[in-house]
């Protein structure tokens, strides 16, 4: 674990040898380079670093995906349901909260870790919406259209997309590089996903052989509601811009096990001509 003085030397952040003191620029530089894990295991220990990691994918995942999923509904709902009252909307999304809670207890076993904990309690909810908006909407298709489209505007607030961009930038136009931080965000959602890179010189394909969602879907004979999940990816590869980060999306490789496809394919391609390629906004890729 590291001591407070090993965190000091890590940083970079002491008193010059003028005897003026630490100085602004150099708590910039720490706080741009600094490891979290480090700071962490100085404050809890490794025990408690553990348990905040838990804590925070469970949350994450479980309270506020599902929170900001449930206001898209809410707002699905004031369009879908305008004749109603907002007491009787209100009503029906208790009723949601209420199916969610009984799909939780039926499915507990599909439980591993607690990011599985999160994706069960989100989950459950999108099926709950989607069983009760069957009846709103022309055609299951057009449902499950609706839902994944408000869940994408929902969640693409100002600070999400801040987040991304600053991933996007991780990237460092480097393949290599973006296989390794996807690899580290797919990390924090739990044993049950499985996933291989496969990189050339110019060209990253990530691939997701295992999905916990689409397992959970398909289990309740609705594999395709996968989608309102997947629609959420496209938060993250829209950002990629071929000017700024020097890689493009390839969106005619790109599919999902719930549209179709075998695996779930990112493919992430080194900009040829970064002034010529620009980024299509987000399209769901052709069923397979």
């Amino acid at each position: 674990m590291s001591s407070p003085g090993n965190l000091i030397q890590l940083t970079g952040l002491a008193a010059d040898e003028s005897g003026s003191g630490i100085r602004l620029p150099q708590i910039v530089g720490v706080v741009c380079r600094f490891r979290l894990a480090d700071v962490l295991a100085v404050l809890c220990g490794t025990d408690g670093i553990n348990m905040l990691l838990k804590l925070v994918r469970h949350w994450f995942f479980g309270h506020y995906t599902k929170r900001v999923t449930r206001k898209a509904v809410w707002r699905l709902l004031s369009t879908s349901r305008a004749g109603q009252g907002r007491r009787q909307r209100r009503r029906t999304l208790r009723q949601m909260d209420a199916a969610a809670a009984e799909i939780q207890q039926l499915d507990v076993g599909m439980v591993h870790d607690p990011p599985t904990q999160g994706h069960l309690e989100w989950a459950s909810f999108i099926l709950a919406a989607y069983r009760e908006m069957l009846a709103d909407f022309s055609s299951p298709q057009e449902t499950i259209d609706a839902i994944g489209s408000a869940m994408q505007r929902a969640h693409g607030s100002p600070l999400v997309l801040f987040i991304l961009d600053r991933l996007m930038k991780a990237f460092h136009g480097d393949v290599k590089r973006a296989g390794k931080v996807l690899d580290a965000v797919l990390k924090q959602y739990g044993e049950f996903f499985a996933w291989q890179s496969e990189v050339d010189d110019n060209r990253l394909t990530f691939t997701i052989t295992r999905c916990w969602y689409f397992h959970f879907f398909a289990s309740h004979g609705v594999p395709r509601v996968t989608t309102c999940a997947c629609r959420l990816d496209g938060l993250w590869f829209n950002r990629l811009d071929p000017e700024r980060h020097g890689l493009r999306f390839d969106y005619d490789a790109y599919t999902t096990k719930g549209y179709g496809g075998e695996n779930c394919v990112f493919p992430i391609e080194i900009a040829v001509s970064p002034n010529l390629a620009k980024q299509p906004q987000y399209r769901s890729p052709p069923d397979r």
